[in-house]
């Protein structure tokens, strides 16, 4: 399993599929095989400037962020890696957990930096 090579796809797929309202600055995916080399977890970490609006208002702004990491999600679950450690699109034994924040740097009107996690378990086919 060539997991750098999987790794740049994934950054190239996920980021096509999310267009120009994410500036990317860092992508990094961590593959987890287990001891028999089947993929069991793998956690896509990145960080971008959300060129979308965030609100400043507290209410606005959690529902803004809301929409900011959907679309994320979305694209991560689009690319599915199955347990050989293959992009299988039709793959669906697959949880998606996130986002986990790790820093946000928020300025109004200016740049919304945001440095977060997703965390795909790969199932067991008898799941």
């Amino acid at each position: 399993m060539d997991f750098e090579k999987l790794g740049q796809k994934l950054k190239y797929l996920i980021m096509m599929e999310l267009g120009d309202r994410y500036d990317l600055k860092n992508f990094y995916v961590e593959f987890e095989p287990n001891s028999k080399r089947k993929l069991e977890v793998y956690e896509i970490d990145l960080e971008f400037d959300y060129m979308g609006p965030i609100d400043a208002e507290w209410e606005d702004f959690v529902s803004d962020l809301n929409i900011a990491f959907n679309p994320i999600k979305e694209a991560i679950s689009k690319f599915p890696v199955n347990e050989k450690g293959e992009l299988d699109l039709s793959f669906e034994n697959f949880i998606v957990i996130g986002p986990f924040i790790w820093d946000l740097k928020y300025s109004y009107d200016e740049s919304h930096i945001i440095h977060c996690s997703y965390r795909v378990t790969v199932l067991d086919k008898n799941e």
